[in-house]
């Protein structure tokens, strides 16, 4: 009966039905049944997601306070192999990742631990070990159009010019890096992105995931981007590789 509320116009409405639902994501809650019901996935035939998946989804974009129990209950529930195709479509995926590299994504923890989850699976490691997001390049930096939410604003202005697609990984590996500055007056991001650390462990169980942090990379992969912004490419740091297995 709460499951309609999560597309109720009012955020009031919206966050009390989630608040109510999200213990039921846990892996042992009575009636966890209700958020895998409908979702069908295996065979030859293209996996569908319930309603209310989808709906926990787009709430992940909502106001703080329901994009907050949205994450959770995503985290909650991507241990179930029957959601994990549906959780790790492109689309979403592109949203999770620019979210996460956004520095003012204010759930970005939260958000590299559902991605820390799906990169379990092998389909989700191939699909954001090629995955590639706009940017939009400023004099100081570059904007991320993807990740736009109520969690994570936009700039005003709003940036000049055309996104661009780039490689998301390295991006990714950069926002690692950054979220474990330790001193507060140096701290770019509102979040530590602990978790990124097992994701990048899932990713170098593919060939393809070991050869890009191993590997030389192009001195000019990231030529799109302003000078100002891009340093030259650093070897993988002390953390990164504790990570890898």
């Amino acid at each position: 009966q709460l499951v309609p509320f999560l597309r109720d116009r009012n955020p009031q409405v919206r966050q009390l039905a989630l608040s109510n639902l999200l213990p039921q994501t846990a892996k042992d809650a009575p009636h966890r049944n209700i958020f895998l019901s409908g979702v069908q996935s295996g065979g030859l035939k293209k996996p569908e997601e319930s309603n209310i998946i989808r709906d926990l989804k787009l709430l992940c974009r909502d106001q703080l306070s329901v994009s907050h129990d949205a994450f959770r209950a995503l985290v909650n529930l991507s241990d179930s192999l029957m959601l994990v195709s549906s959780l790790s479509e492109p689309a979403f995926l592109v949203f999770i990742v620019s979210y996460i590299i956004n520095p003012q994504s204010i759930l970005a923890d939260l958000a590299s631990m559902l991605l820390s989850n799906l990169t379990a699976s092998s389909a989700a490691c191939a699909t954001v070990l090629s995955l590639n997001i706009d940017i939009i390049v400023e004099p100081n930096g570059f904007y991320l159009p993807q990740s736009r939410c109520a969690t994570a604003v936009a700039p005003d202005p709003y940036p000049a010019g055309d996104a661009k697609a780039v490689p998301a990984l390295s991006l990714l590996v950069d926002a690692f890096v950054q979220g474990a500055e330790l001193s507060d007056e140096n701290r770019k991001r509102k979040g530590h992105l602990h978790f990124l650390a097992s994701v990048f462990a899932n990713l170098t169980s593919s060939p393809a995931g070991r050869e890009f942090f191993l590997g030389a990379r192009p001195s000019n992969w990231m030529g799109v981007l302003s000078p100002c912004y891009w340093r030259r490419p650093r070897r993988v740091s002390r953390k990164v590789r504790r990570a890898l297995p």
